[in-house]
């Protein structure tokens, strides 16, 4: 029983892991944030925006990895190790979902609980 408990929560740990910021080419400004909820990747992006973009990806054991990418009509592109792939391709590779928000307005560097909460009212 000990050991099917700890799978579990193992399990869900794995699941809520990945986090995706993403910001401007200087780091400055917040265009989009990211998480995983169960098998739904929820992506919250700034309206009006192309260009060329970093995103700062929170892996399982707490991770950091940083991407060089594009945003072209809300459509991110990473240049992953496996290769140059859409998030949209990535998360379906995961076995996840990717529903995406536009929302309006620069946001700031780093988005407190207060805006996270906001945004997903």
């Amino acid at each position: 029983m000990k050991f099917w408990v700890t799978a579990l929560l193992m399990w869900m740990a794995h699941a809520a892991a990945f986090q995706l910021t993403v910001f401007d080419p200087s780091l400055e400004r917040v265009l989009g944030y990211a998480a995983l909820e169960g098998n739904v990747l929820r992506l919250q992006l700034v309206e009006d925006n192309a260009g060329s973009v970093a995103g700062s990806f929170v892996l399982d054991g707490g991770g950091t990895q940083v991407l060089k990418g594009t945003l072209s009509d809300g459509n991110l592109n990473f240049n992953f190790p496996q290769g140059n792939m859409s998030l949209a391709r990535y998360a379906q590779s995961q076995g996840w979902t990717l529903q995406v928000t536009r929302v309006g307005g620069s946001q700031r560097a780093t988005p407190t609980k207060k805006d996270k909460d906001k945004q997903k009212r």
